[in-house]
């Protein structure tokens, strides 16, 4: 691409994007993730459920959305790594919500994954049984 932020080391770009995207609330990152693909601000909007106008007022006020959606044209991944890293509350209340369910194999499940996640799997030991033998031969032994 011929844009400014490809003229400016990648480093400093993605370092302004993060910011920027820290910026921006949910429905505004839906948008910008919407607008990389449509061609105008009022498709990505109605895609998202929101009225362009909204778009418009959430640009009036300040939200970067036009400078995070050139950036993001150029480096996709920070967005999504950003979206996973907001919702990532909501997954972590799924998980112990599963503690208070009513099915005791349930609740269970969500206990040990989440101790697992916490601590670790615990050790498995395991026997071995069998025979190993050694030759140990001296010199010429394997066709020297």
């Amino acid at each position: 691409m011929t844009s400014a932020a490809s003229e400016l080391p990648e480093s400093h770009t993605k370092n302004d994007l993060v910011n920027l995207l820290k910026r921006l609330s949910s429905s505004q990152l839906r948008f910008v993730t919407r607008r990389i693909w449509t061609d105008t601000d009022a498709e990505a909007a109605r895609q998202i459920g929101v009225s362009p106008r909204t778009v418009a007022f959430w640009k009036q006020g300040g939200a970067p959305i036009d400078e995070v959606v050139r950036l993001m044209k150029e480096d996709g991944v920070l967005l999504a790594a950003e979206m996973f890293r907001r919702a990532l509350l909501d997954a972590v209340e799924v998980k112990l919500s599963g503690l208070e369910h009513r099915d005791v194999r349930v609740r269970q499940a969500a206990a040990t994954e989440i101790i697992e996640r916490v601590l670790g799997k615990p050790l498995q030991r395991q026997e071995l049984s069998g025979g190993i033998t050694v030759v140990l031969d001296g010199p010429g032994a394997f066709g020297d």
